[in-house]
């Protein structure tokens, strides 16, 4: 309870935008930690930020969402074609991260 409380406490607003690296930030929609209004100061406040907001998600339902995977590879530019094909509904894949068929 502590911990949460301090983390509501924090204002990272000032710090921020000191950040100069690239950022790829995830939330999901239906996050209850974080306002939506906050995450999205956040990614304007940090210089060089991605945004990402997963549907129908929670706070750490977002790194379960099937696009988090190519997300994160895209963001780091080292995706192929085939996992984009993923992200896109062609294929799927299975838990060994091996790309299979999807299924017709």
């Amino acid at each position: 309870m502590a911990s949460a409380e301090a983390l509501h406490a924090f204002d990272p607003r000032e710090v921020l935008p000191n950040i100069r690296v690239p950022v790829l930030l995830v939330a999901g929609d239906r996050d209850v930690w974080f306002a939506r209004e906050s995450i999205e100061q956040a990614a304007q406040l940090i210089p060089d930020c991605t945004l990402k907001v997963y549907p129908d998600t929670s706070h750490f339902g977002a790194i379960r969402s099937p696009h988090f995977f190519v997300d994160v590879r895209a963001f780091t530019g080292n995706v192929s074609e085939r996992e984009l094909a993923v992200f896109a509904g062609t294929f799927e894949l299975d838990e060994a991260v091996h790309i299979k068929r999807g299924l017709e």
